[in-house]
């Protein structure tokens, strides 16, 4: 309704006469770069170089990561938010799948394909299969160079931390399996090439990789005494070597931990580039490392199962279920925000309601240690709490 209003407006005021406007979806969590608006005009701006023309059917998708408090979740939760967004540069962007929580598109995109329905359980997936099918274009998933934070699932106790991460789940595989099946009734056969290799990949990394793939690589590593295994020949210099593939499964598995080191080494410069703060070991690290591969089996067979059910239960399960996140630490919750709202009110002689003064400046010293700040997320130079938007400038490790 938002939007719908919104786009009523801009064509009452003919505003779209004289400027391009872009509609960025987010959640709730999100945490924004400063420069994120910055960065969409210019990418806008290269791809639409004149106002009075439609602009190009595409959305921006910034790489998405769940560092927010992320070093206190369980294994199992901080692993998956580390693979999700080793994911999502390698699989949702790279191989123009579909745009994640938080993107940006045309207005006239929006317009074309009914904006977005939050009625699907996972609207941002579906979002790109509607307007695919609305535009008969390919709509293809473009890189935005600049990060974004997104609260992870969450709960308040291990216990309804594990539910929590079970749930979600279950409805991002249901809601994918959901706009799977409304690609399949509404897709007109245009665009025909971009159309097939969307429906080859689609299936791929959220049937095959996601759902199976867990329980594939756990059995194909198992070597059965019992079972003939083939082997790969070859000839050189009139000898032949022959190569077991028995265990196979095993050399899979390595590659598979090449892979998710990757991803770790990813979320390392990540949260060095944001200037996120997090207290993790080496040894944490690499702890975490070697439990990945069970981790993704375990979300795998939750997966599978849910599939399954989906199967004979149908559209019921398909609902929009919002993730809880009780859990997450505020700005207000930390040293450094009563070390910065006690500046501001001695600056102002004031309450934080108090408006008279635009802007202030402050010199706010905190310890830079991370048990004294624990959710500091600066993300660059800004602070965002209580509805002040705060500078922040290291300066002999102090903020």
């Amino acid at each position: 309704f938002a939007l719908r209003a919104a786009h009523a407006f801009i064509k009452k005021k003919a505003y779209d006469k004289s400027s391009s406007v872009t509609i960025t979806t987010c959640d709730t969590d999100s945490l924004f770069y400063p420069e994120y608006f910055k960065t969409l005009e210019t990418c806008y701006n290269n791809v639409n170089p004149r106002i009075n023309e439609m602009p190009k059917m595409c959305v921006w998708q910034p790489p998405l990561f769940y560092n927010w408090n992320l070093d206190e979740r369980p294994f199992f939760n901080r692993i998956t938010g580390i693979m999700r967004s080793m994911m999502m540069l390698g699989g949702l962007i790279s191989l123009n799948l579909n745009p994640m929580s938080i993107f940006s598109y045309p207005i006239e995109l929006g317009a074309k394909a009914g904006f977005i329905n939050p009625r699907y359980g996972v609207d941002d997936i579906i979002a790109k299969v509607r307007w695919m099918c609305a535009t008969d274009e390919k709509v293809p998933v473009v890189l935005l160079p600049v990060p974004v934070i997104s609260g992870p699932t969450i709960g308040t106790t291990w216990f309804e931390e594990w539910n929590e991460w079970a749930r979600q789940i279950r409805r991002w595989i249901v809601g994918s399996s959901e706009s799977f099946h409304y690609f399949i009734i509404h897709f007109k056969g245009q665009p025909l090439i971009s159309g097939i290799s969307w429906f080859i990949l689609f299936f791929l990394y959220y049937g095959v990789m996601l759902c199976c793939g867990g329980v594939f690589q756990l059995l194909s590593a198992i070597p059965l005494p019992y079972a003939t295994y083939p082997s790969l020949s070859y000839h050189a210099d009139g000898h032949e070597t022959r190569i077991p593939l028995r265990y196979a499964g095993l050399i899979g598995l390595g590659i598979q931990y090449c892979t998710f080191g990757v991803a770790f080494i990813i979320d390392r410069m990540a949260i060095d580039m944001m200037h996120v703060r997090e207290e993790m070991s080496v040894f944490r690290n690499i702890l975490h490392w070697l439990v990945s591969p069970f981790v993704l089996l375990t979300y795998s067979l939750v997966a599978f199962v849910s599939i399954l059910k989906f199967v004979f239960v149908g559209k019921k399960m398909a609902g929009h279920d919002m993730a809880a996140k009780e859990g997450l630490q505020t700005a207000g919750d930390t040293k450094m925000s009563n070390a910065v709202e006690q500046a501001l009110l001695q600056n102002m002689g004031g309450t934080l309601e108090d408006e008279k003064h635009n802007e202030v400046t402050v010199n706010v010293s905190v310890g830079s240690d991370r048990k004294e700040n624990p959710s500091l997320h600066a993300l660059g130079e800004y602070l965002h709490f209580g509805g002040f938007r705060i500078r922040v400038q290291n300066r002999d490790k102090k903020v």
